[in-house]
């Protein structure tokens, strides 16, 4: 659990996609020229498939998920994601299904036909597969360096991208480091968020990468034979037990990520208001 008012950080992350290819260089290449490339390259790309280890690192807490990936352009995709999100999202290029692993639900909605709907677990290596980027957090991001890396023992090119935005408590800075061989594609992405003393580190790294050869029945999705609707899911009895609106919120106390509690009776100290906002998994 987190302190009131860091909540937005579990609701962003990185992701990548990328292809084999030779040492690159950034020598004599500005920021803006290798951007230019690596969204090139991305365009070019018609599906690819591979796993994706993406590890979250929140004020020194840190939670990794695997995720499996197959897209298709332009609207198609199946994604198996991990614990603790337990989540699988399908995209036929006509209807978007969402399932729950857990609980054993799922929704449907018709499908953008550009991708755009594609997100599942905040991890988004569908959104640069099918479009660039272009902010996180509602922060525009520009090209403002260049480097160069090692990932999985290939050297690659490292485009730095900043950008900052001010909200009601600080500053928020971000960083998107985006690592790509020498054809441009990317291979690892790296996104550092800094807002006051809370501090995000969100990095995605594909394996088992395979590119243009993604088949109808790799991106097939058959729900379970127990699988329920959403919609018709029946109302969970635990909603009877909590508090009506307008009524007085009990007094009760949350753990710290390092270390301590921290009371509704503290978070009320001079103010008229709390909003506690609750997040989970699944």
């Amino acid at each position: 659990m987190m302190k009131p008012g860091s909540a937005r950080w579990f609701t962003v992350a990185c992701g990548c996609c990328g292809v084999f290819c030779a040492v690159p260089s950034t020598a004599g290449q500005s920021p803006a020229a290798l951007a230019a490339r690596i969204h090139a390259a991305m365009r070019r790309l018609q599906s690819l498939s591979a796993s994706i280890t993406f590890t979250q690192v929140v004020d020194g807490r840190t939670i990794t998920t695997p995720v499996r990936i197959w897209l298709r352009k332009p609207n198609e995709c199946r994604l198996v994601v991990g614990a603790p999100y337990n989540e699988v999202l399908a995209d036929t290029g006509k209807t978007l299904t969402r399932f729950m692993t857990k609980s054993r639900q799922y929704s449907q909605a018709s499908a953008a036909p550009d991708g755009a709907d594609i997100q599942v677990a905040s991890v988004f290596p569908v959104q640069v597969f099918f479009r660039p980027l272009k902010s996180l957090l509602s922060v525009p991001v520009r090209p403002t360096g260049v480097g160069t890396g090692v990932v999985g023992g290939v050297r690659t090119a490292i485009l730095i991208e900043s950008g900052s935005k001010s909200t009601a408590a600080a500053v928020l800075h971000l960083q998107q480091r985006t690592y790509a061989r020498s054809d441009g594609v990317v291979v690892r992405s790296q996104t550092i968020i800094t807002e006051g003393k809370h501090r995000i580190v969100l990095t995605s790294t594909l394996s088992n990468i395979h590119v243009n050869n993604v088949s109808s029945a790799q991106l097939h999705f058959a729900l379970p034979a127990d699988a329920q609707s959403a919609s018709a899911a029946p109302a969970d009895p635990y909603d009877k037990s909590l508090v009506a609106i307008g009524a007085q919120a009990p007094p009760f106390q949350l753990p710290l990520p390092g270390g301590g509690d921290y009371s509704l009776k503290q978070a009320l100290d001079g103010r008229k208001a709390v909003l506690v906002n609750f997040w989970f998994y699944s």
